[in-house]
């Protein structure tokens, strides 16, 4: 179970991605590092379109390396999953990854 709300997207975002609040009101995939609002929930949004955000809950998002289940996480370049080293953490690796692109399913609470 988990709480979602509903964005408009500035720019084209991948599933299983972290996202970020814009100035504008709208989400993008987050940076390295960067302040995660949440998840997106469905499919692939293009541009202007609008997207389910989880925000509180356990999601699934493509990893960026190995991650390890336990690991505090935190985004990279694209809205993917890391290790948290620097910058916002985005949650707790719930499972591991051995690779690039694999899914690792992440506790999310703000």
């Amino acid at each position: 179970m988990f709480e979602k709300a509903t964005f408009l997207a500035s720019f084209d975002v991948a599933k299983h991605r972290f996202v970020t609040l814009n100035n504008d009101g709208k989400v993008a995939e987050t940076a390295n590092a960067g302040r995660v609002l949440g998840a997106n929930c469905g499919s692939v949004v293009r541009a202007g379109g609008q997207i389910d955000v989880g925000i509180l809950g356990i999601f699934e998002i493509e990893a960026a390396g190995i991650i390890r289940a336990g690991e505090t996480v935190a985004s990279s370049n694209g809205g993917r999953v890391k290790t948290h080293s620097d910058g916002e953490k985005a949650g707790i690796a719930l499972s591991s990854s051995s690779s690039n692109g694999s899914l690792v399913k992440v506790l999310m609470r703000h």
